[in-house]
């Protein structure tokens, strides 16, 4: 089915990219976009091509996130290779990439006073529609503008005649990012404050076993449920497994492989060497973990201390999310200045020199000893997935799994390590086994994560 417009964007922008279409659907435009329009069992590059081919238009959200997208780009690339006119909603001032310059450069940029101004992108177009063949100018009346020109930029938006591409631009006020601390230390890890949302805390009246939205991942909202309230503090952990991902990769950088050999799993060696151990299938270490960097980081670069959490280096090769920005990337100003640092003390693995590890963090995972918290909240411990994570696993775990059992829930990290292994940690089940958990290696990136959050409620309004 043909579509009026096909919206492109970075996932790190989604929410605003769902608000758009939403609004242009409403004002009667058919829009393809995804993951929403990927039709189960077929190839997702396959969809986004056969999208863009079969729509009329693409509106393209101008973004640094967007700019540094190579999906983005490829959309670009695709559109103007099939004549489809472009559409430029700029949200953000952008120097953009060479790429991305060389199909954009000779567009107007429009700097707009307003934020959210849908009713621009659809006026583009709608005179896109009846003006297909002559340049379109696109004029506010009601908001304050301010055009700006160089020896690339024109000063009118139209169809080039050479790309058949429009450009209507529209740029909203985009607040600072500040770069993250991404500082993963055992006792002095700090929150940065890089994110661009504008969005105020609503997490007032809290209750114990209430659910409650704060912060985004994915470009959706994240539902979590209160654990606990203590000393005006409030423990909250994800209502669902917002991502699937290994706890950490093998440090040598390839799973089950060192120094050019491959090990088997049914090699002895590996089970008698901890340090080996590490080497083929990550590190089990809170502290030192990939998955407590990328947590307690608002960057949208993160920085680790050891091996990167790259795909060659999990068990599938799979759902490496070493260039994924910081979960906390999606998270306001507001809603980052109400985490409250936590003290955790971590059971150490094999390799520890003390039975617990401290550590101070604004993220994490709940270790064994929290487990008891859902029973006094009142709350399921078993989880279901978000369908934006089930989306994102690569490997696909998820869909192996859920086909062999008989269970709408599914498997989440704990932060614990398994004290007889350097290289495995705890992870919940789902309700099917007389066991709660079960410790698997750290770099088996087919398990789900469910962060946990303390909101300090003396600063919640």
């Amino acid at each position: 089915m043909n579509k009026d417009v096909f919206i492109s964007y970075s996932s790190k922008d989604g929410k605003l990219a769902s608000e758009l279409c939403k609004y242009l659907e409403n004002n009667g435009k058919n829009c393809f976009i995804a993951p929403r329009d990927i039709r189960a069992g077929f190839e997702y590059a396959e969809e986004i091509v056969n999208g863009i081919d079969e729509s009329e238009m693409m509106v393209l959200i101008l973004s640094e996130n967007s700019n540094s997208s190579q999906h983005v780009l490829r959309e670009i690339e695709r559109a103007v290779s099939k004549d489809i006119p472009i559409i430029i909603y700029k949200i953000e001032d952008v120097v953009l990439s060479k790429s991305m310059e060389y199909f954009l450069m000779t567009h107007q940029w429009t700097e707009s006073k307003k934020t959210r101004d849908f009713v621009k992108v659809l006026d583009a177009v709608n005179q896109h529609e009846t003006k297909k063949d002559k340049l379109v100018e696109v004029k506010s009346e009601s908001i304050e503008t301010e055009t700006k020109t160089n020896s690339k930029n024109k000063l009118f938006i139209g169809i080039i005649s050479t790309v058949a591409v429009v450009a209507v631009a529209v740029c909203i006020i985009c607040f600072a990012i500040i770069k993250g601390d991404d500082n993963s230390k055992k006792t002095n890890n700090k929150v940065g404050n890089s994110s661009n949302i504008d969005r105020e805390v609503n997490l007032s009246n809290l209750e114990l076993g209430a659910t409650v939205t704060f912060g985004s991942y994915n470009g959706e909202l994240i539902e979590w449920k209160v654990l606990k309230i203590e000393d005006n503090k409030a423990v909250l952990i994800s209502n669902k497994i917002i991502t699937i991902k290994a706890f950490d990769s093998a440090e040598s950088g390839k799973f089950d492989t060192y120094e050019g050999k491959i090990y088997l799993s049914t090699d002895t060696e590996p089970d008698e060497d901890l340090e080996l151990q590490v080497m083929l299938r990550g590190n089990s270490d809170w502290s030192t973990s990939n998955i407590r960097t990328w947590l307690n980081s608002s960057s949208d670069y993160v920085k680790y201390e050891d091996n990167p959490p790259k795909g060659n280096a999990m068990s599938e090769l799979k759902n490496g999310y070493d260039a994924e920005a910081g979960f906390l990337y999606g998270f306001s100003e507001d809603e980052l200045s109400v985490i409250a640092p936590t003290v955790n003390r971590t059971k150490g693995n094999a390799l520890a020199d003390d039975e617990y590890i401290e550590t101070t963090d604004y993220v994490y995972l709940l270790s064994q000893e929290d487990l008891s918290l859902f029973e006094e909240a009142n709350v399921n411990i078993y989880a279901t997935v978000t369908e934006a994570a089930k989306e994102q696993d690569e490997a696909k775990w998820y869909n192996s799994i859920m086909d062999t059992i008989n269970s709408d829930f599914y498997f989440w990290w704990l932060r614990d390590a398994d004290p007889e292994y350097s290289s495995k940690a705890f992870i919940v089940l789902n309700g099917n086994n007389d066991n709660i958990v079960l410790s698997k290696n750290v770099s088996y990136e087919g398990y789900g994560i469910r962060p946990a959050i303390t909101i300090n409620l003396t600063k919640v309004k």
